[in-house]
């Protein structure tokens, strides 16, 4: 999307002495998913779609959740930890 076009919104509250991080990014389309895992559009995947395995591995490490939600226009991850 064009800079013009992103938006990012994120939220952080404490919910019962728990960690709720809400973050929702715009997209133009709804992303790909192989084998239970989000496929990164960038060209050079050696060096992309890190991120969602490495928090995922982190919320685990806590006994934490994370979801996921997602149309063709919002890409949304909540994690509770």
């Amino acid at each position: 999307c064009k800079p013009a076009d992103c938006t990012v919104k994120e939220e952080i509250q404490n919910v019962n002495h728990m960690l709720l991080l809400s973050v929702e990014n715009s997209c133009v389309e709804q992303p790909e998913i192989k084998k239970g895992m989000f496929i990164s559009t960038k060209t050079d995947h050696g060096i992309h779609g890190w991120g969602i395995k490495s928090v995922k591995q982190i919320v685990e490490t806590y006994n934490g959740e994370m979801d996921f939600e997602y149309d063709e226009k919002h890409f949304q991850v909540e994690i509770l930890i």
